[in-house]
């Protein structure tokens, strides 16, 4: 019985740590990503566990990992799902695509900026929000957007569960 116990909770073991690594390749500096070998790129996702970021993020540009340099290119579909800790976040002129409710239910998220010189995204006149430069959409917002004149569509996943916000 001892024997059986023990091989079972091995098995567990080994099959919870298979399905950790495979969430995401690897941390740096508090941020969770999926790495592109091929084109040296990287994605930031969750991690494995929903809601692990808090306080204020900034997204760099690029990582080194393993001695080698990955651009930061997208933000992951829910990467920062259920982070109601996280108050806000920066993100670079890298990055070129946000996945699906990248920001769901991220209640205590207050500040949305877009460096000035990304070609894909903007936060125009000081929003609050993540608006795509090319078709004025805006993709996601928080509770302290005001969403600006120009914007002539609205993501499906813009505001979910992020409390409330201005227009």
């Amino acid at each position: 019985m001892k024997r059986t116990l023990f091989i079972l909770t091995a098995l567990f073991g080994l099959l919870f740590s298979s399905f950790s690594a495979l969430a995401y390749d690897c941390k740096v500096d508090g941020i969770y990503y999926n790495l592109n070998k091929t084109d040296k790129t990287a994605s930031v996702t969750k991690g494995i566990y929903r809601g692990i970021y808090s306080g204020n993020i900034i997204i760099p540009e690029t990582i080194t990992y393993s001695n080698t340099t990955y651009s930061v290119t997208s933000i992951g579909s829910l990467a920062f799902d259920g982070c109601t800790g996280l108050t806000s976040v920066v993100i670079p002129n890298s990055v070129t695509s946000i996945g699906a409710g990248a920001f769901s239910s991220c209640s205590g998220l207050t500040s949305v900026v877009i460096d000035k010189n990304n070609g894909t995204y903007d936060s125009r006149d000081n929003c609050n929000a993540i608006i795509e430069s090319s078709t004025n959409k805006l993709v996601a917002g928080c509770k302290s957007t005001i969403i600006p004149n120009s914007v002539t569509s609205i993501g499906g996943w813009a505001f979910i569960d992020c409390s409330h916000f201005s227009t």
